[in-house]
């Protein structure tokens, strides 16, 4: 799917061709075609310029990085701009996105916090969508991808599509025990009347011999519309050749 060329020129890094952006905590992944990147480094100053062969939605984008934080600064194709912000104080990770739009109501942004105590991880998530828009992803928050793009919210038609408006608060508890990787998950969907939902997700992972690996993921879906609660296990074997 991904189908790209990379190369070094006096320091500047060039990729050309299709990838996926990835997901993140407000918007879900999309594969471009005819792609161009160039990023270069100055000290602790990143320039980064994104390109999709299409007028209007070139991105240029500067990060920098002092004290053991990073922030960032994205144009965002003459509709705005995207934020970011990552650190760690007191062994606290912090990361806060913001995207701000010139569209009226369609702002997003989100939070998260993780440490680790006594063997315990923890994660703390909370995304917020204005009136006119959604959230829109597929991280450890939930699944949350729309159809195509952010117009289709509330669709219904991929994953847990979201309708604007609604926000998440999520948790997560990690740990390790006898060899399984035990994880915890809790999301909250609401503020939109009618709409809420909330899930509780618990996932066990096992290494087992020869690079394989074992997971098991039950989920227990609580939705305001009776007919939309579910239970489901999963059970998925990777092997690795």
């Amino acid at each position: 799917e991904d189908t790209y060329f990379t190369t070094k020129v006096e320091g500047l890094t060039l990729k050309v061709g299709d990838w996926d952006n990835g997901n993140n905590n407000l918007r879900a992944s999309g594969r471009t075609e005819n792609k161009f990147q160039a990023n270069y480094a100055v000290g602790d100053l990143g320039l980064q310029y994104d390109a999709s062969g299409d007028a209007g939605t070139d991105q240029a984008k500067v990060t920098y990085t002092a004290g053991g934080w990073t922030a960032g600064y994205q144009t965002n194709g003459g509709n705005g701009e995207n934020l970011s912000l990552s650190g760690s104080v007191g062994g606290v990770d912090l990361a806060y996105i913001g995207y701000n739009r010139d569209t009226v109501n369609t702002d997003r942004s989100s939070i998260t916090a993780s440490a680790s105590f006594d063997g315990v991880g923890i994660k703390v998530g909370k995304a917020v969508a204005d009136t006119a828009t959604c959230v829109s992803g597929d991280t450890w928050m939930g699944d949350y991808e729309t159809a195509d793009s952010l117009a289709t919210c509330g669709s219904g038609s991929t994953a847990y599509d979201l309708s604007n408006g609604q926000d998440v608060t999520a948790v997560e508890l990690s740990t390790s025990i006898a060899g399984n990787t035990i994880k915890f998950r809790h999301a909250s969907v609401d503020d939109v009347a009618g709409s809420d939902m909330d899930f509780n997700k618990v996932i066990i992972t096992r290494p087992l011999a020869n690079g394989t690996t074992f997971e098991a993921t039950y989920t227990a879906l609580d939705d305001a519309t009776a007919s939309l609660d579910a239970d489901t296990l999963d059970l998925e074997l990777s092997v690795k050749f």
